[in-house]
């Protein structure tokens, strides 16, 4: 076991490094990020640095184990830099986005500051063949075009995922003694990287690129198809969180299938799906929201719609689901402001043609808005208890003190019935009974008040993972277009990992 009392060797960029050059210092104990500085001298025997920011500022003393050499230049690919480390990573990526105003000594940076001088924005880097991409958060114009890179050899020097996307085409379709060896893209990140923005972007290149071997003319429905049924999983499957406003609380694996007899055009997809964050429809972190339809659907629906799943004059603080302990009801909700989950109409429309897109009929639309509906008037149905002759036990109470005027539990339990189509006692009784079976007879045991409470959230989330199944169903029945699992046929698959996060409460 090593000694903590003693300073740990140098490295070999610390055995080089010498007066006059460069390096970043940190962090440390009085900083966290790493700073520029310029080394006026070493004492290699103890291991320190004598360095400095500028010469109004006094040096200070650094060990030599902190202190990294400023590569020379950014570039492209990571495996290019002189000096490889994190210091040195974070930098090239920084400066390829353009963040860095490239001053004489320009310290420690954060993101973009007033009175950088603007450069082009390159969000993307290569490490070898992978590819590092870092959030511009904005769109970015003049992006190349498809044919840039349409049948190109894999180039170091222009990093985008439209590369990626050829490179797995490419290997797709390289000939082999034995079958076509299928491939896959792997999208990794922490929320809020941009991995289901990049994922679309691929799948865009790889539908158009169907086209383009295909020949001219070509049937490119099930490209379009692919693209237009974004909204919906989108609408069903990502919230907003502390970090992102578009979050996908699901892992999804697309399977997107070539024919080699129709010059490897696109004939098909399938969605695979996991680990959807079911506890999202029944609580959510302070500023953060429960999934998009749910808004989408209170704000865009129209008058008539409203009325027959019974939320009319209903905003997301009505319902205990959408909101916060507190009552919080995001101010962002009604703006108009055209992203998924504020309620705003047009954002609707375009859910509804997602859902048109995937096979999703009006009658079918109208039964998912009352099963959403259900959800939401069940999570208002507080679950109390009453003393009987089994001792305190829940009970469904008959007022609307719990929901503030909004109508009491038994209203909110009558409302879910309906709409689900079933009988109110049987509703109920779901939520307070348990049924047990002992030697042949049944065992009517009444819950209580918070075990009941309990049952209804896990059926709550029980029935949306079930509809979001339903929903990957639909879809894939229609983006398959009658492939059979026997037909075995190449496929590039396109991962979009769930994104890790660090929450208070998890």
């Amino acid at each position: 076991m090593a000694d903590p009392n003693i300073a740990p060797p140098p490295s070999a960029e610390s055995a080089n490094l010498h007066a006059g050059m460069k390096v970043w210092v940190g962090p440390n104990e009085t900083e966290d990020v790493y700073v520029q500085y310029k080394i006026a001298s070493v004492d290699h025997e103890a291991g320190m640095a004598e360095v400095f920011r500028s010469l109004k500022d006094p040096p200070i003393v650094v060990p030599l184990t902190t202190c990294f050499p400023v590569n020379p230049k950014v570039v492209a690919d990571l495996c290019g830099l002189h000096s490889i480390n994190e210091a040195g990573i974070l930098a090239n990526l920084e400066g390829r986005l353009g963040w860095s105003n490239n001053d004489e000594m320009n310290g420690k940076r954060r993101g973009p500051r007033e009175g950088d001088r603007p450069a082009e924005v390159r969000p993307y880097t290569y490490l070898s063949t992978v590819l590092v991409a870092v959030n511009p958060l904005k769109v970015l114009p003049n992006q190349p075009s498809f044919e840039d890179y349409t049948d190109q050899s894999f180039n170091p020097e222009k990093p985008h995922p439209y590369a990626i996307a050829e490179l797995a085409y490419q290997n797709l379709r390289l000939p082999r003694s034995a079958n076509e060896t299928c491939q896959s893209i792997v999208i990794s990140g922490e929320s809020g990287a941009g991995k289901t923005e990049t994922a679309k972007i691929i799948l865009k290149y790889l539908s158009n690129r169907s086209a383009l071997s295909a020949g001219v003319g070509a049937d490119n429905s099930i490209a379009e198809c692919i693209q237009d049924s974004s909204p919906v999983f989108e609408a069903f499957g990502n919230a907003k969180t502390l970090r992102n406003n578009n979050s996908s609380r699901f892992g999804k694996f697309i399977s997107l299938e070539f024919d080699v007899k129709q010059s490897y055009k696109l004939v098909g997809a399938t969605v695979l799906t996991y680990l959807l964050e079911k506890t999202r429809v029944c609580y959510h972190h302070a500023g953060e929201r429960s999934y998009h339809i749910f808004y989408d659907m209170l704000g865009g629906g129209c008058a008539k719609d409203h009325t027959e799943l019974g939320l009319k004059g209903y905003r997301p603080k009505s319902f205990r689901y959408l909101r916060d302990n507190d009552g919080y009801e995001d101010e962002e909700f009604g703006s108009n402001n055209s992203m998924l989950g504020t309620g705003d109409p047009s954002i609707f429309k375009s859910i509804v043609k997602s859902m048109d897109v995937i096979g999703i009929t009006t009658k079918q639309r109208l039964e998912v808005w009352k099963f959403l509906s259900g959800l939401l008037h069940c999570g208002n149905a507080v679950i109390g208890e009453a003393d009987t002759v089994e001792g305190l036990k829940a009970n469904i109470a008959n007022d609307d003190e719990p929901n503030k005027g909004l109508g009491s539990s038994k209203q909110c339990i009558d409302r879910a019935a309906k709409l689900f189509g079933i009988e109110s006692s049987a509703l109920s009784d779901l939520f307070m009974v348990k049924k047990t079976k002992v030697m042949g007879d049944v065992v009517t045991i009444r819950l209580l008040g918070s075990e009941a409470n309990f049952r209804r959230d896990a059926l709550s989330r029980a029935l949306y993972s079930a509809l979001f199944d339903w929903i990957v169903r639909a879809a894939n029945q229609h983006l398959s277009r009658g492939i059979k699992s026997e037909d075995e046929m190449p496929f590039i698959g396109v991962l979009d990992i769930f994104g890790f996060e660090s929450f208070s409460l998890n």
